[in-house]
Formats: structure tokens, sequence, C-alpha cells
């Protein structure tokens, strides 16, 4: 477990981040694309990077059985108190703990692109080990077309027009993030089928203008 990381995340979720925000519209996604395929639905899932629940809580409460694990020990701890009755099906730990064939689907949002290109790789190969054959995954990552508003150094280019940037002000200061174009992406996902076409997700910023941009895909692992 990368020890770093798991502390800033825990000082970001001790100053409220995600606090009373709504889930996303991907979750919806998730929910009806598992309803069209009855057997990952009535399998076990993994959600990767559950945080405090607020993506977390609506998959589980519309009767899935998805295990919910983050890094930080304080947005697990938010979540079980907030949602005291799923504290069994939740846990602080990392994936990179979880044995090859274990899960019919993972759930990964805005948590595949904490790192550098090599690590950041790394969870794609990971995850396609703990997916049984067929099993679904539900992707949500940085765009390589998002506009960056902090102060920030790209430290990494791709030929396939992916990035990585060391943030120089901000609540990810110093830190590595990674931001994907789609060829990238199809290169990472190799051994996956597409279950719908990549949709890009962008959101205007409030403040500071410019928008944010997410990739959101949903893959089948080949059998």
């Amino acid at each position: 477990m990368d020890k770093n990381l798991a502390s800033r995340w825990d000082e970001e979720y001790q100053r409220g981040r995600y606090k009373d925000e709504p889930h996303i519209g991907f979750v919806r996604q998730i929910i009806e694309t598992l309803e069209e395929n009855p057997r990952a639905r009535a399998g076990r899932g993994l959600y990767i990077g559950c945080g405090s629940g607020r993506n977390y809580i609506p998959l589980a409460d519309s009767g899935l059985d998805i295990i919910g694990i983050d890094i930080s020990r304080v947005a697990i701890e938010r979540l079980s108190a907030r949602a005291p009755g799923l504290a069994g099906n939740i846990t602080h730990a990392d994936f990179e703990d979880y044995e090859a064939g274990m899960f019919e689907y993972a759930v990964s949002i805005q948590t595949f692109q904490h790192g550098t290109q090599e690590k950041t790789a790394g969870y794609f190969a990971k995850v396609s080990r703990i997916l049984r054959p067929g099993g679904l995954l539900f992707l949500r990552v940085n765009s390589s077309s998002t506009q960056i508003r902090l102060r920030h150094a790209v430290t990494e280019k791709g030929g396939s027009g992916g990035f990585t940037v060391r943030y120089l002000e901000g609540p990810k200061k110093d830190l590595d993030v990674r931001f994907y174009s789609l060829a990238e992406l199809k290169d990472l996902c190799r051994g996956f089928d597409y279950v719908h076409p990549a949709l890009e997700n962008v959101t205007a910023r409030a403040q500071g203008g410019g928008a944010w941009s997410q990739w959101e895909l949903i893959l089948k692992k080949n059998d």
C-alpha cells in the first residue's frame, strides 16, 4: 500500500472531501449494465477506491454483492458510520492484496489515475487478473483533454497522447496523476471488449473556468 497516498487521502476525507455530494450518473449505467448481465450481477464485485461511499452506497443498495475497499482508513470509517448495515462488505485494503479470478465485476471510479505511467499500467494488469473470464470492468479515469487549472508540471508524455502531471499546488500537491488518451486506454485494456462505446464526460468548472473530462468505459474480459 502506498502509505503517502493513503495519508493524503486521509487528510482529504478529514477535510470533508465528497461530503454530501450526490453520486455520479455513471452509477446508474453500472446498475443497468449488470441487470443486463445476470451472471455478473449474481456474482461478487469489487469496488476499488470506494471512499466514503457516495457512489458505493447506491450500488450496494441496489442489491449488489459488492466489496468496497479503500486505502484511506478515514474514508472507510466515515462509510462505516454512514451505512453501518454495509460494514461487513467494506474494508481498509489495497486491491493489490486480492488474488486472481475472485470477482465477476470490478468498479474503479477515478482511482486508476493516481501515479506514474508505469504504476497506473500496473492497475490495469492487476484488475485483469482478479476478474474471472467474461467479467465486467466499469472504469472512469481522467481524460487527456482536461483543461488543468492548478499549477503543475508535466512529468511524462506518451506517444499515444496520455501524460502524467505532478501538481505544484492544491490538494494533490506533489502527487503524480495520469491523464489518458483513448488510444492509451485501448492499449491498456487489451484482452477486454467494449460493452458500450467509450464516453468522454465533460464537466464545466463552476469556478476558475475550463472543463474537467473523464473517460467512462464498460468492458468485458475475454473468455
